[in-house]
């Protein structure tokens, strides 16, 4: 991939990771009760606005951060600059985007297979980025890029959500099970090519 396709993947990643921040964060100042918080319980109300506006900041600086580290490539050049962002994403991630992902999928309001998934989603996160930091702690770079290629590509999730839903949309009515394919198909097919096109798997 040359260095333009890189920087052109990179903005629009980031970009629409931007518009599903701005979505987030409109749930903390909303009064009424719309959309998706009409079918959550008033007592839960308070809860799910904080927790979707943190979840989707912090998965918003994630994607900018590692997109910067992915595609960037910046651990030859600036090394020190590397590592910070490398320590900040995983501070982030276990702090706030995995905490508030549990919430979330617990939370959740599109069925217990939803619910399953989403939960599932959020544990590879969490192993991902624990076994990224592993190896890299040991000196095995070329291990850490690939455990955290596949955190990216479970990151990235967010965004092949939203765009599969607006696609799924358009032609199905909206209900439980369109939700869940839309959700199932924005991270494992993703997963699997990549892990296809790496040689980790062989046909």
């Amino acid at each position: 991939m040359s260095g333009l396709v890189k920087t052109i993947v990179s903005i629009i990643t980031v970009g629409i990771a931007g518009l599903i921040l701005f979505g987030a964060i409109s749930y903390l100042h909303r009064v009424e009760k719309t959309g998706y918080l009409l079918l959550i319980p008033d007592n839960q109300l308070n809860l799910i606005r904080w927790t979707i506006g943190l979840h989707g900041l912090s998965a918003f600086i994630l994607i900018l951060f590692s997109s910067i580290l992915i595609f960037g490539k910046i651990e030859n050049s600036w090394p020190e600059i590397h590592k910070k962002i490398g320590k900040t994403t995983i501070f982030l991630s276990i702090i706030i985007l995995i905490p508030t992902g549990y919430i979330l999928s617990f939370l959740n309001t599109s069925g217990e297979k939803a619910s399953v998934l989403f939960t599932i989603l959020t544990t590879l996160c969490l192993i991902t980025l624990v076994n990224g930091w592993r190896k890299i702690r040991s000196g095995d770079q070329m291990s850490h890029h690939i455990w955290m290629k596949r955190y990216y590509i479970l990151l990235t999730s967010a965004i092949w959500l939203r765009i599969n839903m607006f696609i799924a949309f358009v032609f199905f009515t909206p209900n439980q099970d369109i939700y869940f394919y839309c959700a199932l198909l924005s991270w494992v097919p993703q997963l699997i090519v990549y892990e296809f096109w790496e040689g980790h798997f062989r046909i």
